[in-house]
């Protein structure tokens, strides 16, 4: 990286295909590296309030270009996609596009009513506040302890803009220089330089909330999510309800199997008792079950996505595959479904990863040693601290994920309760999820955690319960537990009991201590 700079870009959107016209700017980028991207934010409009919500997010690039080139591409960017940029157009109005410099390594830059770096504007705007928080801590190749990648360009999209050209900011400044140069003590700073300044913003942030000011339609994380648009995920916790189609599950195995009409009949119970999501499995995951080739699971799965697609209300919501073979996830989204749920995340299919890129929905990536047939052997459950571990083998496989082309805003993490991991693990992992989430880097910390305790074993050894569909009580004691230390998501099998558990849950969860901000 001798003689480039780093730089935080905010991007925002709000006319024709948002999502679609951040990833068309990512890609227009050329002597600029994306390093890391932050989520993806839906924001009501600032200043001009009469016009659509945006769509925004903020990128770390890395570049050779001097402020005002970078700029100058940036403008060039935006005319192509289409933003007025005459002096007719409306200041802070509507576009398809908005790329701004909001810091560019520690610097100060002025030139004139042209640049002004770091943006006048950014404290007081939530919508690039939070996505540059996003950001804070990750290192100048952009793995930040292990995540992200230049490879994230190749389906990127991402920035933090919105109310208007993000042009700079103001109070902690780094030293200042009079033009384009980016001379003087900004050689020394660096990439540090940077970091200081994404630290004042995630000081910021926490400061005047954090992570509490997400949920509402002032401004909220948001999925890609395939068909249906962009999911927002954080009003509530998510609860993904399980669809086995499957004849050996440790649960619920042959009740739905082989008859599409039951299966559609159990999805809608499961959408009646409250379900967001519906998880369609063909393969089972229990300890020892027999492994489907992707041939065998795609013929159990496909007909059912099929007929669920012919249900007005079904089809309505997300419907995710549980699978880890990428042709399975191919052929299901092609189907309708829109989320990928990969128990492996990504170690049973090394295709898995690349098509998920290409198919733009989000993507599940759960914590697993071994494979289902060997994973509760001793080699794969013992761990030097179980906490520590799992986040860094999650970080490692995240960023295998962002490499292959899928954005950070598509990653749902799940720890992986019951996957080579002892009751003592499980229920460690449990308590101290804010301290897994602590132990992700930068932006994997901050996004969605799925859970899926539902009628596990260790739950039947902690209550005396040998049958898994005894243990519905203890899957919603477990669910709320998750959902106070910070789950977003939770997935299981008795809907109506655990959507009450939560409610509860994300009731009390303002008034517990911030799990991070």
């Amino acid at each position: 990286m001798a003689g480039r700079r780093q730089a935080a870009i905010a991007l925002g959107s709000n006319l024709g295909d948002r999502l679609g016209n951040l990833l068309a700017s990512v890609r227009a980028l050329t002597e600029v590296d994306v390093r890391q991207l932050s989520r993806l934010y839906e924001s009501a409009p600032a200043y001009v309030t009469d016009q659509p919500p945006f769509l925004n997010a903020a990128a770390l690039v890395d570049t050779a270009l001097p402020p005002l080139d970078l700029l100058r591409r940036l403008k060039d960017i935006e005319a192509q996609l289409g933003r007025d940029l005459s002096p007719a157009a409306q200041r802070w109005g509507p576009r398809p596009i908005d790329l701004d410099i909001v810091f560019y390594e520690g610097l100060t830059v002025t030139e004139g009513e042209t640049l002004v770096v770091p943006h006048p504007r950014w404290q007081e705007r939530d919508f690039v506040k939070a996505p540059l928080a996003d950001l804070c801590g990750t290192s100048p190749d952009g793995s930040s302890a292990g995540s992200g990648s230049s490879s994230t360009q190749h389906a990127a999209s991402g920035g933090a803009a919105e109310g208007g050209s993000t042009q700079n900011a103001a109070a902690e400044q780094g030293p200042s220089t009079g033009g384009s140069s980016s001379g003087g003590r900004g050689n020394e700073l660096g990439g540090a330089g940077l970091q200081r300044q994404l630290q004042l913003a995630a000081s910021l942030w926490g400061a005047a909330g954090g992570e509490r000011q997400l949920g509402t339609p002032d401004l909220e994380c948001v999925l890609p999510m395939g068909r249906l648009g962009l999911w927002p995920w954080q009003r509530r916790t998510q609860v993904m309800g399980i669809l086995n189609v499957t004849p050996d599950s440790f649960s619920d195995g042959g009740r739905h199997n082989g008859s599409v009409r039951a299966a559609v009949a159990h999805a809608a119970a499961l959408a009646e008792a409250g379900a967001d999501i519906i998880d369609i499995g063909g393969q089972s995951t229990r300890p020892g079950s027999e492994l489907l080739t992707a041939e065998q699971e795609r013929e159990r799965v496909l007909p059912v996505i099929q007929a669920l697609m012919q249900e007005e209300r079904l089809a309505r919501l997300p419907l995710s595959v549980d699978t880890f073979y990428a042709d399975v996830a191919a052929a299901a989204v092609e189907a309708g479904a829109t989320m990928v749920n990969d128990v492996s995340g990504g170690l049973m299919d090394p295709e898995m990863h690349a098509r998920v890129a290409e198919l733009g929905v989000p993507y599940v990536l759960m914590h697993m040693r071994g494979t289902p047939q060997d994973m509760q052997q001793r080699q794969h459950t013992a761990y030097a601290d179980v906490v520590a571990d799992v986040a860094a083998e999650l970080a490692s496989a995240a960023r295998r994920a962002m490499e292959a082309g899928i954005e950070p805003w598509r990653l749902v993490l799940d720890p992986g309760l019951g996957f080579a991991k002892t009751q003592g693990g499980n229920l460690q992992l449990m308590a101290q999820l804010p301290a897994l989430r602590a132990a992700l880097p930068a932006p994997l910390r901050r996004l969605p955690l799925l859970l899926g305790p539902s009628r596990k074993g260790f739950l039947g050894k902690l209550t005396g319960r040998e049958r898994a569909a005894d243990r519905d009580f203890a899957t919603a004691a477990a669910a709320a537990l998750c959902v106070a230390g910070g789950a977003s998501m939770i997935r299981a099998h008795n809907v109506e009991a655990v959507r009450d558990a939560v409610r509860v849950a994300d009731a009390v969860r303002p008034f517990l201590d911030p799990t991070f901000s």
